[in-house]
């Protein structure tokens, strides 16, 4: 808070003085202006008996200060001019001076009388106070007797004279208070700016920087020195420059201010930044625009967001859209393959098939029924992946007895179609074991082999692997229809075959390279796809090269000459659905010398007691009372020998562990194969 203003600081004495020196010389009147304390703050012609005699004694001295006081007081009381005879025997005459309604001094004239004084009082006064009586008198001679009428003439005169003196200083108090103002307002003005977040600028009619604040450093890394004559078209990349530069040109011809103009920036790092420009017109006394005046506010963040939530929400359309069209090529993949089991097996129930035909209808119902389970297992593993129950179980295996079974499992598939199936392995068997998950490795296979197979019409495909280093990478290559550029990076998405405007959409649900993905993710590996269209994809992904043991490698033949071993089995079979008990049964009567059959885990406990001769036991995992685990666990209370297989529908990565851990010898999954079984059952015997 600013001090108040001592205006009698403001008068400029020295002009005073001039006018008062001019009055004395003209009229004779001597004259002073003091402050309301008695303090004399200018003179002029002042009789020798005041300067030389009644001033400079203490007695008299302070009888002047007495008068003095006592005529301001009179002023006080509202009169134009008040006379007064002082203590020391002149008259005196004072005008008050009033500058915006406060009494701040006074105008003193006098040391005349109005009549001829009394040289006797004056005698005595030289006498009491110690004067040189001849001086004194001497100095009384020289003060001049006036009329009222001259005196009033005079003191008009000085009415009009405290008057300008008022109005000079008023005029002078009203620019030192608008000064003020003005430097607090510029002081306020350079606070908020400084204070400010935002970016405050002027540009002329042609956009040129006249003026900014020293945000421009935060935002440009340009001083606001460096930025005076640019425009803000020459911080923007050119197509923005563009875009805005139009804009600004129809504000600017309509004179409009700018509202919420959006438009990105290069940054002070390189960065681009989004500012939101709001300006009014500059406009001189002909209303000429002559610029703008504005400010800038940083919205990158904003924006930024924004775009993640466009981004967000047109991902979650997409993966609605994706789903629907996923759950009605659900719809046809079950329907397809079921109409084809159905049709068929109703078909075999006529009379008059030849033997070809019912092969025929056979063959139609095994391929429906093999397209359902692979498309049950990828609905199965993607909600696993996507659950996040999915673990890593890593074990020792021989990737090229891998390579091997992919090609066994799938050969039939590219003859079908007239593809020629190559597989490549470049390390020698022995040396071919190496720690992974065996399960996951073979599904990226399969899919990825699959898939090349379902997208390929003619040619060949060949997969294998190459060793670099730590890893070991494995390619896919086909001569099928390629993928589009645009689509490289979505065809690892899920159900991205499920998108039915995909002309080249073929069968399937869409999930095997999304399911492939996760697993190499999972193995630590990566997985990536160059392709061409109408020339053909090469899909590639890695594994850590973890060494196994060398092993000595088995001859699949000498297991198939055991086969023939398999004979006079009693084979206990625990399952609580008839058809699989049946088609059990079916499987093992040609080894078996007796079956027995139980839908619970308690009768196959107690049918293992009563029989302790059972050599085989296919234990259903899921049934009601006992569990398959539970009952091996119990029966393995009283007899270590007996071979237990696990069988189950599960299908989980991970059964096979919990079902060595609860007792079983093996494990095999639905739906099973008779040849399957057969080795399996061969194996555990031998063992």
């Amino acid at each position: 808070m600013t001090a108040k203003i001592n205006i009698l600081n403001l008068i400029n004495f020295e002009e005073v003085n001039n006018l008062l020196e001019g009055f004395n010389q003209s009229t004779g009147f001597v004259t002073a202006i003091l402050d309301l304390e008695g303090n004399v703050l200018s003179q002029s012609g002042w009789r020798q008996i005041c300067t030389q005699f009644h001033r400079v004694n203490s007695a008299t001295s302070k009888n002047c200060t007495v008068s003095d006081t006592v005529l301001a007081n009179e002023l006080g009381k509202g009169e134009k001019y008040h006379f007064y005879k002082c203590l020391n025997g002149l008259v005196d005459v004072a005008v008050p001076i009033i500058i915006k309604g406060e009494h701040v001094a006074n105008l003193f004239s006098g040391q005349f009388f109005f009549e001829k004084p009394n040289r006797t009082f004056f005698e005595k006064q030289a006498k009491k106070y110690g004067f040189n009586k001849t001086e004194y008198l001497l100095a009384l001679d020289n003060v001049p007797v006036v009329s009222k009428e001259k005196v009033k003439i005079a003191m008009d005169f000085l009415l009009n004279m405290t008057q300008l003196i008022s109005e000079m200083t008023y005029q002078k108090l009203e620019q030192v208070q608008l000064n003020e103002a003005l430097t607090k307002s510029e002081e306020r003005f350079r606070d908020i700016i400084f204070s400010s977040a935002d970016w405050v600028w002027e540009v002329d009619k042609d956009g040129k920087y006249t003026y900014s604040s020293q945000k421009s450093i935060d935002f440009f890394k340009v001083s606001e020195g460096e930025i005076i004559g640019k425009t803000p078209f020459d911080l923007m990349p050119e197509d923005e420059a563009k875009r805005v530069a139009a804009i600004f040109a129809e504000i600017v011809a309509k004179k409009e201010p700018i509202k919420d103009l959006e438009n990105w920036n290069i940054g002070k790092n390189g960065e681009l930044i989004c500012l939101l420009t709001n300006g009014l017109p500059i406009l001189n006394n002909e209303g000429e625009l002559v610029g703008y005046r504005g400010i800038d506010k940083d919205i990158t963040e904003r924006k930024l967001f924004e775009q993640e939530l466009i981004k967000a929400k047109e991902r979650a359309e997409e993966s609605d859209r994706l789903k629907s069209a996923f759950l009605a090529n659900m719809s046809h993949e079950i329907r397809t393959p079921m109409n084809g089991i159905l049709g068929f097996a109703r078909l075999l129930k006529e009379p008059e098939l030849t033997g070809e035909q019912q092969q025929e209808y056979i063959r139609v119902i095994e391929k429906s029924g093999a397209r359902m389970l692979n498309m049950i297992h990828d609905i199965v593993s993607i909600s696993k992946i996507e659950s996040g129950i999915t673990d890593v179980h890593p074990s020792e295996t021989n990737i090229n007895h891998q390579l091997q079974f992919v090609y066994d499992s799938l050969k039939l598939d590219a003859q079908s179609k007239n593809l020629n199936l190559l597989f490549n392995c470049e390390l020698a068997d022995k040396d071919s074991f190496i720690i992974t998950d065996i399960e996951k490795l073979y599904g990226i296979l399969t899919n990825l082999v699959k898939n090349a197979i379902k997208y390929t019409d003619t040619g060949a495909i060949e997969f294998g692997y190459t060793v670099k280093g730590e890893i070991i990478e494995f390619y896919i290559i086909d001569t099928g229809i390629g993928i589009a550029k645009e689509r490289l990076d979505a065809i690892f998405e899920r159900f991205i075959q499920a998108d039915i405007t995909d002309k080249m959409a073929r069968q399937g649900a869409g999930l095997g390279l999304s399911i492939a993905k996760a697993y190499v993710t999972m193995l630590g590996g990566k997985i990536w796809v160059e392709s061409k269209e109408n020339v053909g994809s090469k899909f590639y992904f890695t594994i850590p090269r973890i060494n196994g043991k060398v092993k000595e490698i088995v001859n699949s033949d000498s297991i198939k000459a055991e086969e023939n071993k398999i004979k006079n089995l009693k084979i206990l079979i625990a399952d609580d659905d008839d058809a699989s008990n049946q088609l059990l049964s079916i499987y093992v009567k040609d080894f078996a010398k007796e079956i027995i059959t139980v839908i619970t885990g308690r009768e196959a406990i107690e049918k293992c007691k009563m029989n302790n001769d059972i050599d085989v036991v296919l234990m259903d995992i899921q049934m009601p009372d006992i569990n398959g685990y539970e009952a091996t666990r119990k029966i393995r209370k009283f007899n270590k020998n007996v071979i237990i297989i696990a069988q189950t529908a599960f299908a989980l990565t991970g059964d096979k562990e919990k079902s060595i851990a609860a007792g079983c010898n093996d494990y095999i999954s639905k739906p099973i194969q008779k040849g399957d079984l057969e080795i399996i059952i061969q194996k555990n015997l031998r063992n």
